[in-house]
């Protein structure tokens, strides 16, 4: 069955991709999914501490699963003519949570990047200006304005120069003031935490300098916080002080695609904010208001950050305890609920993530920064499950590091890196 089906892959979404799944172990199809385990067609159990950031709060939490279930029973999408309570309901209490006592709007997408698209049409329509800043290491998705500013990815655009982005470095505030002092940069765009490009923080008092720049010379600040916000990051929200803040993944609740962007209404004017100019025929529906309600319930419970933070920290210190002094790892870093494993090179990284994969502990790469494994508990992992992902780790990169000895010894070759 296995080959069957890494046969009927390989031909719909081509050969390479199956054959990474093939030498990752990967074979069966994934069946069902439950907290922070995924089953497969085969019966076996595979730990979930990947998934490019969507599961924080793991696979089918009960409160989401039967917030969907209701609504499903009355209306799915919405007809885009008349109105529907649950979308705007979610509406009301995303803006209050990224902009509280701000005059806030809100607009839903389907996708990370169609938030960051929605963002960069707001910010062209409210200034009046072409041209954006970003960040060195950034990521922001795969549309082609979000690859415009994605620093290592924007030579994939099809239209760079009609985006036209100036890239820095995080943290250097003089090189802010430099482009921002042309007059000519509609917004500038950050992540509060960078994900794909290794789980870095931004620099201390960096955000509140970008801040001060951005008013001064009239530019919008727009906070993407589609992977580190709702509590991946460890806060709910981070860049409260944004013009924009973005946000997706988690707000989905592992159920359907939802994204949103929240903006300042006294800032984004009603031409900046006018609906046709980023229609959806699904965002906003019934059933999206009404799973992204349920995330926040979740999410602003009173005792879900605290613990959050508090497993979060506990699992940094037992990561860095496990693997810190191992051969191949040059540094970890983490912040809630989202941890780096730098390793000496992408081989190295590589091997790790099919080592870990071979032992059913799902781990991925990070874009920007191949070299980085992105290990994504979700918050409802228990303490056994966060104890078998460590020892797990600490055996796949023993076993890496010897295998790479090996072959470069002349023992037997490694598998290819996990690039692009």
């Amino acid at each position: 069955m296995s080959k069957v089906f890494l046969d009927r892959y390989a031909s719909v979404f081509g050969r390479p991709s199956a054959m990474m799944l093939r030498i990752a172990g990967l074979t069966a199809s994934e069946y069902t999914g439950q907290g922070a385990i995924i089953t497969d067609e085969t019966g076996r159990e595979w730990l979930d501490f990947g998934s490019f950031g969507l599961h924080l709060l793991g696979h089918r939490h009960p409160h989401i699963v039967a917030a969907a279930q209701a609504q499903l029973g009355q209306m799915g999408l919405s007809t885009k003519i008349l109105a529907n309570a649950p979308s705007l309901a979610a509406a009301e209490r995303l803006a209050e949570l990224a902009l509280p006592g701000t005059p806030a709007g809100v607009m839903f997408g389907n996708s990370g990047s169609e938030a960051v698209e929605i963002a960069v049409k707001m910010a062209r329509m409210a200034t009046g200006r072409q041209g954006f800043l970003a960040l060195n290491g950034g990521y922001h998705g795969r549309t082609d304005g979000a690859l415009c500013l994605s620093s290592n990815y924007a030579s994939h655009a099809g239209s760079p120069a009609v985006h036209k982005t100036v890239f820095i470095t995080a943290g250097d505030i003089v090189a802010a003031e430099e482009a921002l002092a042309t007059r000519t940069i509609a917004a500038a765009f950050i992540e509060p935490i960078q994900g794909e490009g290794g789980i870095h923080p931004m620099p201390e008092g960096f955000l509140t300098a970008l801040r001060e720049v951005c008013t001064r010379h009239g530019t919008l600040l727009i906070s993407d916080e589609i992977q580190t916000g709702l509590g991946r990051g460890g806060t709910l929200v981070t860049c409260s002080d944004a013009d924009i803040l973005l946000f997706g993944k988690i707000l989905a609740g592992g159920i359907i695609p939802v994204s949103a962007a929240v903006f300042r209404s006294d800032v984004i004017g009603s031409k900046a904010r006018d609906p046709i100019a980023s229609a959806s025929s699904y965002a906003g529906g019934p059933l999206a208001g009404a799973v992204v309600g349920a995330v926040l319930d979740v999410v602003t419970a009173s005792n879900f950050l605290p613990k959050l933070q508090a497993k979060g920290d506990a699992f940094l210190t037992h990561l860095r305890q496990a693997i810190g002094s191992s051969p191949g790892v040059s540094a970890i870093r983490g912040a809630g609920m989202m941890f780096g494993i730098e390793l000496t090179n992408p081989q190295m990284a590589g091997e790790v993530l099919l080592e870990a994969a071979s032992r059913r502990l799902l781990l991925s790469f990070c874009l920007s920064a191949p070299s980085v494994l992105r290990c994504y508990p979700p918050a409802v992992a228990t303490e056994s499950e966060m104890t078998t992902a460590l020892e797990v780790l600490r055996i796949s990169i023993e076993i890496a590091w010897q295998r790479i000895h090996d072959s470069n010894q002349g023992g037997r070759p490694v598998a290819p890196s996990l690039t692009h």
